[in-house]
């Protein structure tokens, strides 16, 4: 009964950790995105506009991703209620 005891507050403080993580990349990745939209109007060449791409492609796949890691941490710390 400890040890199960022991081991649903180690959970709780890994997901704890993992989502205070997730909150510090999320400024930064949040400036890069807006820096990346700002600079999209301005790419012309092709090779260039390849480049923007695949680097707008995965900071948006980032952003999803840390969302992700707060929701579960959220889902985690509050019992989930559905409303009908």
């Amino acid at each position: 009964m400890e040890l199960e005891r022991q081991k649903i507050i180690n959970q709780q403080q890994k997901t704890r950790a993992f989502a205070s993580a997730a909150h510090e990349f999320r400024n930064p990745l949040n400036s890069s995105n807006i820096a990346l939209d700002m600079l999209g109007p301005y790419i012309t060449d092709s090779n260039a506009r390849q480049f923007y791409t695949i680097a707008k492609n995965c900071s948006n796949l980032m952003t999803f991703l840390v969302k992700d890691i707060l929701d579960y941490a959220e889902m985690q710390e509050r019992p989930l209620s559905l409303n009908y």
